[in-house]
Formats: C-alpha cells, sequence, structure tokens
C-alpha cells in the first residue's frame, strides 16, 4: 500500500490550542484542527489573525528509529525497556485507543491511510490529546486526495 508521506507531498496539520479541549479539536470535522496536502516543498505562508493566540512557544522535533516490531503498541512497549519514548510512527496500522475513526477521503470516497501517528510528550508545551491521547494524520494517494486530523484519548 502506497505511504502518502512518499507521493511527493506534505501534508501540514494545525491544532487549535485556545482554550484547550473548547474546540472540539479532536473531532475531525469540527473545525478545531485541519490537515491539508500540499506539494512537497511548496512554499506558501498563511496570515495569522490579528487577535488571539496564534501559535505556542517551543520547539518540538524528533527523529525516526526503525522497530523490529509488528504493531506499533509493540514498538512503543520494547522500546520503554531501552529508555527510549516512541511518540509516533509513520504509517501502518493506527492504534486506536477507542473506537476505529479512519476518515474517507472527500475526493474518491475510499478509507484514508495512516499517515502518522503522535502520542503527547512530557513536554507541557506539547499538542494537547486529552491527557495521554493520540493524535492521527491520514491522507489519501488519489489524484486530489485530501488529509484529516483526529485525535483520541
Amino acid at each position: 500500500m502506497p505511504h502518502p508521506i512518499d507521493a511527493g507531498k506534505d501534508i501540514l496539520f494545525f491544532q487549535c490550542a485556545n482554550d484547550p479541549g473548547m474546540c472540539d479539536e479532536w473531532d475531525q470535522k469540527a473545525g478545531g484542527n485541519a490537515a491539508i496536502v500540499v506539494a512537497a516543498g511548496a512554499e506558501s505562508y498563511a496570515v495569522p489573525p490579528a487577535e488571539g493566540i496564534t501559535s505556542l512557544h517551543g520547539h518540538w522535533s524528533g527523529h525516526v528509529v526503525a522497530a523490529d516490531a509488528d504493531t506499533y503498541d509493540q514498538a512503543r512497549a520494547d522500546s520503554r525497556g531501552d529508555g527510549l519514548a516512541v511518540l509516533g510512527c509513520l504509517g501502518g496500522e493506527p492504534g486506536w485507543i477507542q473506537d476505529d475513526e479512519t476518515p474517507t477521503c472527500s475526493a474518491c470516497g475510499q478509507p484514508m491511510i495512516l499517515a502518522a501517528q503522535l502520542e503527547e510528550s512530557a513536554d507541557r508545551n506539547s499538542f494537547n490529546f486529552g491527557g495521554a491521547g493520540c493524535g492521527y494524520i491520514f491522507a489519501c494517494t488519489c489524484p486530489g486526495g485530501t488529509a484529516s486530523f483526529l485525535w483520541q484519548c
């Protein structure tokens, strides 16, 4: 199955951070978050609103490490013994905390593919996924494919 990130695309995702929990930012369709697909390396800039908080101060980074595991949950459990902290995965099958909420592409009507799964970090400036939650970024590989972002806790 092709991975949406490998298709010459970037996926940009955003989450409302004003009054966390009050924007329905966990819901993929409520407007408190967004995911968009752009051409890889495309440079465009959004104009932030004139009022209100538009970004959190802080820096986030990570690196990709190959894991010899069949599932994300197994890779996360295996890493704890080494003192490592697995905070997400690229592709594969989502490790749902609640029920399966795989979104459907609005362009082709097919289920989207998991692009990435993210977890909160211990850093208080990290994404708020409801406390010990996970964020899920999906995209479709069809021409004109869309992306979606949601989280569960």
